[in-house]
């Protein structure tokens, strides 16, 4: 518990002293779908999703000499 508090409060002070430094301008980060609690943090911080990206592993089959 610690450990996830710790980093909860390190996540805010680092957006905080983003906001401060460099005001104006868009902060992007990528989060992976499956970490909800992630999400859901930086929703609580006032960010929003924007985008997606999507992805499909294609196999590639050699072809036969015949």
């Amino acid at each position: 518990m610690k450990i996830i508090l710790r980093s909860i409060i390190l996540g805010k002070r680092l957006l905080e002293r983003c906001k401060e430094w460099g005001g104006g301008y868009i902060y992007k980060i990528n989060v992976c779908e499956f970490n909800i609690n992630e999400i859901k943090f930086y929703e609580h911080l006032g960010m929003k999703s924007v985008n997606r990206k999507m992805k499909m592993n294609i196999e590639i089959k050699q072809l036969s000499h015949s």
